[in-house]
């Protein structure tokens, strides 16, 4: 069961290892930053798809090749703790991305 659809299980979200999914809120999508076409993994075609559409502003019309796939906001206080876009792709996209890399929510969580 994945009730806030980020591609984490209710178990992976409860589990305690960060790196399989754990620690995470079951109610918020935002807080795996798995971009489109959204393979279970945090890997570096997200980080490479983030930094391709650096500088993009929602619109209307949206700049850049922005949409909200790419975009969070920091809540903290873990690199997971994201809310959602804030209307523009940053360099803090960038740094959140790469701080969840090698998540995975593709292998059962065994804690």
């Amino acid at each position: 069961m994945d009730p806030d659809n980020d591609g984490c299980t209710t178990d992976d979200e409860l589990g305690s290892n960060q790196l399989l999914g754990g620690r995470r809120d079951l109610n918020n999508h935002f807080d795996f930053f798995d971009t489109p076409p959204r393979d279970g993994v945090i890997s570096t075609a997200d980080i490479v798809a983030i930094v391709q559409r650096f500088g993009g502003i929602a619109g209307p019309p949206a700049k850049r090749g922005y949409t909200p796939d790419f975009d969070r906001t920091y809540l903290g206080p873990d690199p997971w703790d994201l809310g959602p876009p804030n209307g523009t792709i940053t360099v803090a996209d960038i740094v959140l991305v790469v701080a969840q890399f090698g998540a995975s929510c593709t292998f059962p969580s065994f804690d």
